[in-house]
């Protein structure tokens, strides 16, 4: 098992929470098409959905 690094802030590394950010854009962005289709799934949309700005 891997050691973790933490911040000065004491959160993960930044290297993780855009790897996560990613992932939740990825999921939102493919859950949006699945149940709208393409042409109604905005990236406004997907970013609500992924809970980004």
């Amino acid at each position: 098992m891997g050691t973790v690094t933490r911040t000065a802030r004491g959160g993960p590394p930044r290297q993780d929470r855009s790897r996560a950010t990613r992932e939740r854009l990825l999921e939102a962005a493919v859950t949006c098409v699945a149940e709208h289709g393409w042409t109604r799934s905005t990236v406004a949309v997907v970013a609500e959905r992924a809970g980004v700005s």
